[in-house]
């Protein structure tokens, strides 16, 4: 249900949001969230308890008054939605992301040595990839910005079967880093926000002269579409 939630299920969800049942339990009652949502006291218990049955909220019952906030599902639709207007309203620009340099494991090398991935890179992207990544360690502050970029539309290599193995799907980024061109790569499997992986045509820390702990920024373009 998260990822098409109807639109009443979402105004219910963003009404117990705007009074801070995003993060923390509220106290609310079915005859308030009745009159924020202009319907019946009825049709407001109805739709909270389908929303406890789709897991998008959790409720705890009180003397009074019922305890309830979103559950990880719950905040998920609303992120999508944000990021689905936020892509509307940006789309052709974009966002930038300061981080440091930090060292990889070298798998970079491998996956993006793929031939599956080096011909979708190609087709989508426009080129070559130097075979690794660049990793990027973001600035707590700028990690909201990350989960937000990686719930928007992106350029999508589907998982495929190679070397009697399965390589996971991609979603990609056009980026550029301290005015080289580049993308941000996303491992679908991955859900991790505090690091970047960055491709290029380019060797970057050699062209760009860059050491761990170097401080760049990285502009992510947004609203792309293959």
């Amino acid at each position: 249900m998260p990822a098409g939630a109807a639109p009443e299920d979402k105004e219910l969800l963003k009404q117990l949001a705007k009074i801070g049942g995003l993060h923390d339990y509220v106290y609310t009652s079915s005859g308030e969230l009745a009159e924020k949502l202009q319907v019946s006291q009825q049709t407001a218990s109805r739709k909270i308890l389908e929303l406890l049955d789709a897991g998008l909220i959790v409720r705890r019952m009180g003397t009074r008054k019922q305890l309830i906030r979103l559950s990880p599902s719950g905040v998920e639709v609303l992120r999508r939605e944000y990021a689905d207007y936020r892509a509307l309203f940006q789309s052709g620009e974009g966002i930038s992301v300061r981080g440091r340099i930090v060292a990889g494991l070298g798998e970079g090398r491998y996956y993006i040595g793929r031939e599956g991935y080096r011909k979708a890179f190609g087709k989508l992207l426009g080129f070559d990839p130097y075979p690794g990544t660049l990793n990027v360690e973001v600035e707590p502050l700028d990690r909201e910005k990350v989960a937000e970029v990686k719930d928007m539309d992106g350029l999508m290599i589907q998982e495929f079967q190679a070397e009697g193995r399965t390589f996971g799907a991609v979603k990609c980024f056009r980026a550029e880093i301290q005015g080289v061109e580049a993308a941000a790569i996303f491992p679908l499997r991955s859900h991790h926000t505090n690091v970047i992986e960055l491709i290029s045509p380019h060797f970057l820390r050699e062209k760009l002269e860059l050491a761990d702990g170097a401080e760049v920024t990285v502009r992510i373009e947004i609203g792309q579409r293959a």
